[in-house]
């Protein structure tokens, strides 16, 4: 009940800086997210790189 009501805010706007908080989660989310995969050496090229070995050549 407690998600729905928070969704319920975040949609309406009605708690203040609901959708500030929310970004700034999502973004230390991606940041972490980013340092994990460089430390076992997986970075955007080589992600890159395995999209283009395996949908062929259209990507990027």
């Amino acid at each position: 009940m407690k998600i729905r009501e928070r969704l319920f805010n975040f949609i309406y706007k009605k708690e203040r800086g609901g959708a500030l908080l929310d970004l700034v989660l999502v973004l230390l989310l991606l940041i972490f997210f980013i340092v994990i995969l460089s430390y076992f050496g997986i970075t955007f090229s080589t992600i890159l790189e395995d999209l283009k070995k395996f949908f062929g050549f259209m990507v990027g």
